[in-house]
């Protein structure tokens, strides 16, 4: 696993600017780095969930079950053959959404369904078929999506839609941390991003 590690930093430090995110492969590596952005550190835990949520629909566990997903690792998750760029594309939708948060574009209400959020965004911008992870289309796939992302404007709109998502599968219950840990919730947002 950690040659993926060591390649995943790579690609995320080879992107320039507001592009550039920083994958924490080791506890704390850039505390001590001047001139790098809290907000931008991905650390391995932030990863794996924004990577399960968006890529494998998987947004209940991150919300909840995180030793679920951990037992993912190497298989489903920093599987050694899959492409990395939907490792970048996950920690940078996660980035920018709580940007949205922060700069209240988005309302504070939906951040216990920030992973549904996620996950929903693929299921707008991405084609109805996802590319299996390890093939050579994945890579095209989920460049796609980080077009969007990297747009301020674009991204904004595209999370707003992702809302919209996220009140539909509610149908007027309130939002909880109760309700996003269920793969019924889960279930229910897939639903109704496909039908958008």
């Amino acid at each position: 696993m950690s040659a993926f590690q060591t390649r995943l930093e790579a690609l995320f430090a080879a992107y320039p600017d507001k592009k550039k995110l920083y994958y924490e492969r080791r506890s704390k590596q850039y505390a001590s780095v001047p001139g790098v952005e809290k907000v931008r550190i991905i650390s391995k835990t932030l990863q794996v969930r924004a990577f399960a949520a968006m890529f494998l629909d998987d947004a209940h566990r991150a919300a909840r079950y995180y030793s679920d997903l951990r037992a993912q690792v190497g298989t489903k998750i920093f599987n050694e053959n899959h492409k990395l760029e939907p490792y970048y594309v996950s920690a940078y939708a996660y980035y920018k959404l709580e940007f949205l948060f922060r700069n209240n574009a988005l309302p504070n209400y939906y951040k216990p369904a920030r992973f549904h959020l996620q996950m929903a965004l693929r299921h707008l911008i991405g084609e109805p078929d996802m590319p299996a992870l390890t093939a050579n289309k994945a890579s095209s796939y989920s460049n796609k999506i980080a077009e969007v992302l990297w747009s301020d404007e674009k991204a904004a709109n595209a999370f707003k839609e992702a809302v919209r998502v996220i009140d539909v599968a509610l149908a007027g219950q309130p939002l909880t941390r109760d309700v996003v840990k269920t793969q019924g919730f889960t279930d229910l947002v897939k639903t109704a991003a496909a039908a958008r």
